[in-house]
């Protein structure tokens, strides 16, 4: 499984660089996102853009590092 570690990411693009991930998956592929905080605004915005069509599950949930599986469905 892919990972897409964005802790080096320049905040400016670390969003449109986990969007542009997802957008580029097929359906029923997944990659892990890990992260330097709880990616929770990643999630309420795929919630909205993009409804029903992810899930999302926490692997580690800090207090350092986050990491979520999230599959296109």
């Amino acid at each position: 499984m892919d990972i897409l570690n964005v802790t080096k990411v320049d905040p400016s693009i670390k969003h449109p660089t986990i969007f542009q991930k997802y957008d580029e998956m097929a359906e029923g592929e997944s990659f892990i996102l890990y992260n330097d905080h709880d990616p929770k605004t990643v999630y309420y915005q795929l919630l909205i853009d993009k409804s029903e069509t992810f899930s999302w599950e926490y692997l580690l949930e800090g207090p350092d590092f986050w990491e979520v599986i999230i599959t296109k469905i």
